[in-house]
């Protein structure tokens, strides 16, 4: 075995070398020497491009095809190397055996490219996937939600024009800054800690979280939303979709109801009449302090009993029978 790598290794008296069929003549040796080697150099640089786009591109699918080729051209490169190197020294051996390991990874890349042909094919074309981007735009700025973006930093990196519409912001002024910023400060806090709660929960099925929120518009109005937040976890990294919904008028409508309620307390606690809201079937909503007075039953015994069973015998006959 030894022998044999020596053998392969060394210089063969039994050949000369390829120089002497060129009869040593300068112009033609140094034709065939350069254009050797500016196609070993091509053939080199082309597997560096893969291995380097096959690192940055993480998503793909088909990544040790790109790996094959590679590996096929680096063998290319190198039977180049070996003309050269062939013309002064007899290694004929040597070339052979790297011409041979050279024809056996061009056939194991000929048959696996065959049967991959339709798959690749299948895939949709640059024209396509721009068409069904526009189409998948068209649905997220027609959203009437405002939808953002962003990574596990929060960095923003797309929104939607109710978005924009919503915060005041234009779309330039949105991308690449924080959604923090959108936040005062109790809110911030409070949505940090969602963020990193989801983050520290992205390997389960988490479910999206609601919560209510202030945000800031470009204005420095204060305003209310109900804040949805779902995890995208994709392999280019974790990524948020952020949904607002403007909910100022229904806290308002909200909040005006329970002030008219309260007022309707006060005037009904204030009246000398009794006065009772039930249902149909008799139960309390509202009893007013005359009627407690005049009863002498507790608030909660009375929401407990309803209206048939708090009043007395003879009143209870007479007044539902």
């Amino acid at each position: 075995m030894f022998t044999w790598l020596t053998e392969l290794s060394s210089n063969s008296n039994h050949f000369m070398p390829h120089g002497a069929c060129y009869l040593w003549q300068q112009s033609i040796l140094l034709l065939h020497v350069i254009s050797d080697t500016l196609i070993a150099s091509a053939y080199y640089s082309i597997p560096v491009a893969l291995g380097y786009f096959v690192h940055r591109r993480t998503d793909l699918t088909y990544r040790w095809v790109f790996l094959l080729f590679g590996g096929f051209i680096l063998l290319c490169g190198t039977t180049h190397l070996l003309s050269i190197w062939t013309i002064w020294y007899p290694n004929y051996w040597l070339a052979g055996w790297v011409k041979a390991i050279t024809a056996l990874a061009s056939c194991i890349t000929a048959v696996l490219i065959w049967p991959l042909i339709p798959k690749l094919l299948s895939l949709p074309s640059p024209e396509a996937l721009a068409s069904s981007e526009a189409y998948m735009r068209a649905i997220f700025d027609c959203t009437p939600d405002s939808i953002l973006i962003t990574d596990d930093k929060g960095v923003i990196s797309l929104v939607n024009h109710e978005a924009q519409h919503l915060l005041g912001y234009p779309h330039d002024e949105l991308i690449g800054t924080t959604i923090d910023n959108l936040f005062p400060t109790p809110s911030k806090n409070a949505y940090a800690s969602l963020r990193a709660h989801c983050i520290d929960n992205a390997t389960i099925d988490l479910e999206p979280i609601t919560q209510t929120f202030s945000v800031l518009t470009k204005f420095g109005h204060e305003i209310e939303v109900s804040l949805r937040l779902s995890i995208i976890n994709t392999k280019q990294g974790l990524y948020f979709a952020c949904t607002l919904r403007d909910i100022t008028q229904e806290k308002q409508a909200e909040n005006a109801l329970k002030a008219s309620e309260e007022r309707f307390r006060r005037m009904a606690n204030a009246s000398p009449t009794m006065i009772w809201i039930t249902d149909a079937s008799g139960k309390f909503s509202f009893i007013n302090q005359t009627w407690l007075n005049f009863t002498g039953i507790k608030p909660a015994d009375a929401l407990e009993l309803g209206l048939s069973s708090s009043l007395n015998p003879p009143r209870r006959s007479s007044s539902f029978y």
